[in-house]
């Protein structure tokens, strides 16, 4: 079968995630099960708790993000 667009974009912002942390608790949480519109990285708490991190962005803007982290881990930046 066949994935959607959507999942596969993402499945890309998993990997990114695991690039920066080895922590399975941490998780790109989608705004809405339904549409998945937003997302924002969340951390998987006791008793199914979620406790969201970043601000719920747009995939575009989730992958600017990354790219700024990215960008600061190889240190390509200096000020």
């Amino acid at each position: 079968m066949k994935k959607s667009k959507q999942q596969e974009k993402f499945e890309g912002l998993i990997k990114f995630l695991r690039l920066f942390t080895k922590n399975e608790n941490f998780i790109i949480q989608k705004s809405d099960g339904r549409l998945g519109t937003k997302i924002a990285i969340a951390e998987k708490l006791e008793y199914g708790a979620i406790d969201v991190k970043t601000k719920f962005m747009t995939y575009d803007e989730m992958d600017c993000f990354f790219m700024g982290m990215m960008v600061m881990k190889e240190n390509r930046i200096n000020f």
